[in-house]
């Protein structure tokens, strides 16, 4: 950590900010980790993600959809929001916390993760229907009592 603060309105990544789940150093990066990002960079091998902090890592080509892309800039641009499956973690062998992170942006490879984010926002909405009912009825007792 280098003490450089990092700026972001992403909804996304504040969310896995609040959550605990961004990485600050590579140490805290393993093999299979879904992890929140944006697209730093698009090249025609691939693109890059950067997470909060000082961490990022390359989609290769190959990982970049389900199916064959010819072009990664029609699918992606920078400073798009993403979930990315990191596929492998290659430290450097020093001391530094560099290594070379790889990931996948599959749908395939991060289909859970969309699924449980739709399981949450559907409670969230079961929920906040459940306290809407109970504060309505809640002020109408208050209502009849005056």
């Amino acid at each position: 950590d280098k003490g450089i603060p990092v700026l972001t309105a992403k909804p996304s990544m504040l969310a896995a900010a609040k959550r605990g789940e961004l990485p600050k150093t590579v140490k805290e990066i393993s093999e299979g980790s879904l992890l929140n990002g944006y697209i730093s960079n698009v090249k025609a091998f691939g693109a890059f993600v950067n997470f909060l902090g000082n961490t990022s890592g390359l989609v290769p080509k190959k990982f970049l959809a389900d199916e064959y892309v010819t072009n990664p800039m029609q699918l992606y641009t920078r400073g798009q929001s993403v979930r990315a499956r990191v596929t492998k973690v290659k430290e450097d062998g020093e001391d530094d916390g560099k290594a070379e992170i790889e990931l996948s942006l599959e749908a395939s490879k991060t289909e859970k993760a969309k699924r449980a984010s739709r399981l949450w926002v559907k409670n969230w909405f079961r929920d906040r229907h459940i306290i809407d009912k109970h504060q309505a009825a809640k002020s109408e007792k208050t209502k009849s009592k005056s």
